[in-house]
C-alpha cells in the first residue's frame, strides 16, 4: 500500500514481488517528468507485474500483455480496448473453423500498431497506419488459432480504442493442397468473395484419359487455369467468346490428378459464378504416350468425339521392313500423319482423292515402332 501526494511525476508499478500470502511485500517503481498535481491511494494484490485492482475498484490492464494471457474474442466482434500504460501491449486470440479472410482493425483517436501471429507465434501480418492512424489487416488463412496484437505506434503515450474483427469463411479454398474434389462431370458454385481471391478444384480423369471441358457460367469475368497434379500450369483461358468474359479450357488429358484454378480477370474485383466440367473419355489415345497398338492387317473402330480430338495408333513393323498403307473409310473428313519412333512426322494426307475426304498414305517402311 503507497499514499503521498504527486506534483511533477507519475508512478508506474515494474514489478511486485509477493510474501507467502500473496500479499505484495515489495514494487519497483520509476519516476518520470510529468506536469500536474494529484493525490492518490491504492493497493495490489497479485503475482503479475502490471495487473492487479486498485482501492477504487479500477483494473491496472485490461487484456493480457502476452500470447499465453490473450483475452478469447469472436472472429466477428467490437471489443473496447486501452492502453493504460505506456509500453502497454493488448493480445487477442481468436479462432477459425474455416479457411478464408480475416480483417482487424481499430477505431479512434489513438495511433495504433497492429500485428497478427499465428499458433507458433510466428508472424502473419502487421499494420500501421491504413486507417488513419489505426491499423488494419486483411489476410486469407486457413482454419486455426490466431493472435492479434494492439499497442501504441508511440511507446510513450496511452490511449484508448475499439477493436473490430470480421471473418469471411472461403466457399471454395485458396489453398492448392486442400482443392475441393468435383467430378469431372459436374456442376458446382463459386463466388470470389474478396478481390484476389483464388478458388481451387481436384479432378481425378479415369484410366484411359479423355477430353476434359471445363468453363464457368454467369456475369463475373472469369479467368480459368488448368495444372497438372504438382500444381504446374498446362493451359489457360480468359474469355470464352468477344461477348462472353467466362472462360472456357478444352483439353485431352491422360488419366490422373488435375487441378482447375479460378479468379476474377480483375485484382480489384468479386463476383459468383458456377463452374462446369464435362468429360468425355477417348476410345483411342491423344498422344505419342498413350496411343492404342494395332495390328499390322486390321481394322479398328475410331471417333473424333469432340473438336479438336486427336486419335493416335502404335503400329510395330518387324524385322526387314516393308510397304505399309494406312487410311480411313466413313464420312468423317479425316487428316492423317506417318510419324516415327521420336514422333516426328515421316509424311502426312489430307484428302484420298477429290471426292473423298479420307486420308491415304503408303509408304516404305524399314522395321521399327510407327504412329
Amino acid at each position: 500500500e503507497t499514499k503521498g501526494r504527486a506534483y511533477g511525476y507519475s508512478v508506474r508499478c515494474i514489478k511486485a514481488h509477493t510474501n507467502e500470502r500473496g500479499k505484495v511485500s515489495d514494487v519497483n517503481i520509476v519516476a518520470s517528468e510529468r506536469s500536474g498535481t494529484g493525490t492518490g491511494t491504492g493497493t495490489g494484490t497479485g503475482t503479475e507485474a502490471g495487473t492487479g485492482t486498485g482501492a477504487d475498484g479500477s483494473s491496472f490492464d485490461d487484456y493480457g500483455n502476452t500470447i499465453s494471457t490473450a483475452t478469447s474474442i469472436n472472429p466477428n466482434s467490437t471489443t473496447s480496448g486501452s492502453l493504460e500504460v505506456v509500453g502497454d501491449n493488448d493480445y487477442f486470440k481468436i479462432v477459425v473453423p474455416t479457411a478464408g479472410t480475416l480483417t482487424v482493425y481499430t477505431s479512434g483517436q489513438t495511433d495504433t500498431e497492429g500485428f497478427l501471429y499465428d499458433a507458433k507465434n510466428h508472424r502473419v501480418a502487421s499494420d500501421d497506419n491504413s486507417l488513419d492512424h489505426n491499423f488494419k489487416i486483411s489476410k486469407f488463412i486457413a482454419a486455426g488459432t490466431y493472435y492479434v496484437r494492439v499497442r501504441h505506434h508511440n511507446k510513450l503515450l496511452v490511449g484508448s480504442y475499439e477493436l473490430v474483427s470480421f471473418f469471411i469463411p472461403n466457399d471454395h479454398n485458396s489453398i492448392l493442397g486442400d482443392a475441393i474434389p468435383i467430378s469431372p462431370n459436374s456442376r458446382i458454385s463459386g463466388s470470389i468473395e474478396i478481390p484476389r481471391d483464388v478458388d481451387y478444384f481436384r479432378i481425378a480423369i479415369p484410366h484411359g484419359g479423355g477430353m476434359l471441358t471445363v468453363y464457368t457460367t454467369g456475369q463475373t469475368d472469369t479467368y480459368g487455369s488448368l495444372l497438372d497434379a504438382n500444381g504446374h500450369r498446362i493451359t489457360f483461358n480468359d474469355n470464352m467468346s468477344s461477348s462472353d468474359n467466362n472462360f472456357k479450357i478444352l483439353r485431352g488429358v491422360a488419366a490422373g490428378i488435375y487441378y482447375v484454378e479460378v479468379k476474377h480477370h480483375s485484382t480489384s474485383s468479386i463476383g459468383s459464378y458456377a463452374l462446369v466440367s464435362h468429360f468425355i473419355p477417348d476410345d483411342h489415345g491423344y498422344n505419342i504416350n498413350t496411343a492404342t497398338p494395332i495390328g499390322l492387317n486390321s481394322t479398328t473402330l475410331g471417333s473424333i468425339e469432340v473438336k479438336r480430338d486427336e486419335d493416335w495408333f502404335k503400329i510395330v513393323i518387324p524385322h526387314g521392313g516393308g510397304m505399309l498403307t494406312v487410311y480411313t473409310t466413313g464420312q468423317t473428313d479425316t487428316y492423317g500423319s506417318l510419324l516415327d519412333a521420336n514422333g516426328h512426322r515421316i509424311t502426312f494426307n489430307d484428302n484420298m482423292s477429290s471426292s473423298d475426304n479420307n486420308f491415304k498414305i503408303l509408304r516404305g517402311v524399314a522395321a521399327g515402332t510407327y504412329y
